[in-house]
């Protein structure tokens, strides 16, 4: 935990400007202004949960960051953009410690008190807290994780407990981010976001009402949105580039963190969902891409990529086609066949419910055989999709009700991902 905290420390820069002081952080991918609030600021001092008379705490907080960065919509912020947090909201945490401060600001044979590392902070123009040597995580796992559907797009629902698919998918990817934050052997990046909540983690979920939110409904999906550059928002009717768009930015992703310098096979991906299969069945199940398949590498057709539906993101420019050998795709298949096993022991050992047939496999079936179209194209070396419960399935329904299930899915999902990476 310790070194988790020291290397997030050294993320930020102190600068000044007209303004005066500030803590400079760049943005990355699947990173909110509500996010850095929580982490960077003592606005819910050590507590990262966020109750429903603190939002609009983390909110006005989030707000000053945005006006003092010179943003007008934080929805529209873009990987790199450097983000400058007022210094006199960084928490003490987040400062440089003493044994950090370069030696022109140390008094000879003193020690340097919190106080006394604060004014010189402030009375120095610049003091670069990025020069420090910073212990390398390069053994960690890198999990790009989404969490399936989203604003118009409900996915399942159970009608009687107002569950959406969409709520309950999101709570576990941003309780799997909560634990990363204090784990050195994972980085969580997510590839949805809340516009509003950010990735605080709920206890009680909001009960979906259904209706569309372009028609004005005001379910907590509404806010979720992919982190393109722009964001996007699943309309109804259009799911389907919703999808898409995830593999694009999952993909955007992996490029990043291999231009970064991360071994490739510490990346992996995780798209997150739960099912609705029938009263009769329960538990966990996951899938994978095999490689008999034809249509694994499937993005979409090239008159729709050239279309303004997709060329309006920037990871679509960027990044248009997948290809990749048959060898690749065969490895692919055992590595990410490799991380479902895991999943489904994992959650053994946090007592999630298993499905007791053939809870790993290499395809769906419904009318037909196929791949999820989310696991088609991706470039990470292990891809996996994880049905974690069935909500038409009432003890399943009633235990993804409750937060310590979800906190326990959570655990099973980081756990495997660093068991995959040893």
């Amino acid at each position: 935990a310790f070194e988790q905290e020291y290397d997030d420390k050294f993320n930020l820069e102190i600068k000044e400007d007209q303004n005066g002081f500030y803590a400079e952080y760049e943005m990355k991918r699947g990173d909110t202004v509500w996010n850095l609030a929580l982490k960077y600021t003592d606005v819910l001092g050590d507590s990262h949960h966020v109750r429903n008379e603190e939002v609009s705490q983390v909110r006005s907080v989030s707000e000053l960051i945005t006006e003092r960065s010179g943003i007008e919509d934080a929805r529209r912020i873009s990987v790199g953009t450097r983000i400058k947090i007022p210094l006199e909201l960084v928490a003490n945490d987040y400062l440089p410690s003493c044994d950090q401060v370069p030696l022109n600001l140390r008094r000879q044979g003193d020690s340097i008190s919190d106080d006394e590392l604060l004014e010189a902070i402030l009375t120095r123009e610049e003091v670069s807290i990025n020069d420090a040597q910073v212990p390398s995580n390069g053994d960690a796992i890198y999990l790009i994780v989404d969490s399936g559907h989203g604003h118009d797009d409900p996915g399942t629902y159970n009608s009687m407990r107002r569950l959406s698919e969409a709520d309950i998918a999101f709570d576990v990817l941003s309780r799997m981010n909560r634990i990363a934050e204090s784990n050195p052997d994972v980085n969580i990046i997510p590839v949805v976001s809340h516009s509003t909540n950010g990735y605080a983690v709920r206890d009680e979920l909001a009960r979906d009402e259904g209706g569309r939110c372009s028609n004005g409904s005001n379910n907590f999906r509404c806010g979720l949105e992919v982190t393109t550059n722009p964001p996007h928002r699943v309309r109804a009717g259009s799911t389907i580039t919703g999808v898409n768009l995830r593999v694009y930015e999952a993909n955007a992703a992996y490029a990043d963190l291999v231009q970064q310098g991360v071994d490739p096979d510490n990346i992996a991906f995780m798209t997150i969902h739960v099912n609705a299969l029938g009263p009769n069945t329960r538990g966990l199940m996951t899938f994978y891409p095999g490689d008999r398949t034809d249509t694994r590498h499937d993005m979409p057709q090239s008159s729709q990529r050239r279309s303004s539906v997709y060329t309006q993101y920037e990871e679509v420019r960027e990044r248009p086609t997948v290809n990749y050998t048959s060898a690749q795709d065969a490895e692919m298949a055992r590595n990410s066949r490799s991380l479902a096993e895991l999943v489904v022991d994992e959650s053994r050992n946090q007592g999630i419910e298993i499905l007791p047939t053939r809870p790993v496999r290499d395809s769906m079936h419904r009318n037909s055989t196929f791949i999820p179209n989310i696991l088609r194209g991706q470039l990470a070396p292990a891809h996996i999709l994880v049905e974690m419960a069935n909500i038409a399935n009432p003890a399943d329904a009633s235990l993804m009700e409750t937060p310590r299930y979800r906190e326990n899915l959570a655990q099973a999902l980081v756990n495997a991902a660093i068991r995959y990476n040893q």
